[in-house]
């Protein structure tokens, strides 16, 4: 595309007729190496410094294997209030989860942002409300209960 042509004429130091002359010269694959070395080490630290710029979710998970067991545990919430949900959250995923997330940091998967994480379980955390655990989710890998904390960038 236009603007990746010029990102990379820029890249390797060129301007105006000579850049694009490079260009065309890249896509022949006449140009130097060590000026495609660059161009694309330029573009993955972009993508480096834009990472965290989009959408992103910080969210806590419990993880069970039986449909049952989430069931329990979601019923578990509905009578706390909400102030109490963030701590007995942390001691049912240290208690029940089977994921390595529940055992050091109460289910906590930190901040991520879009398609990083199963699709279901991503669209489970864009629809949930901010400090409510979900219902249990069901993806590839059993059965969650989700509680978002924090989403930025929607």
């Amino acid at each position: 595309s236009y603007s990746f042509c010029t990102l990379l004429c820029y890249t390797v130091g060129c301007r105006g007729p000579k850049g694009v002359d490079t260009t065309v010269k890249f896509l022949k694959m006449e140009i130097d190496p060590m000026h495609v070395i660059m161009a694309v080490a330029v573009i993955f630290l972009v993508a480096f410094l834009m990472k965290g710029q989009g959408p992103n979710i910080t969210a806590s998970h419990i993880l069970v294997k039986e449909e049952a067991t989430a069931k329990q545990i979601s019923e578990a919430f509905s009578q706390l209030k909400p102030e109490e949900v963030p701590e007995k959250f942390k001691q049912l995923a240290r208690e029940k989860s089977m994921c390595p997330s529940g055992q050091g940091d109460g289910g906590s998967l930190g901040t991520f942002g879009l398609n990083v994480m199963d699709p279901i379980f991503e669209a489970a955390c864009i629809k949930a409300q901010i400090g409510v655990p979900t219902e249990p989710v069901h993806t590839q890998f059993g059965f969650h209960i989700i509680l978002v904390h924090a989403r930025s960038g929607f």
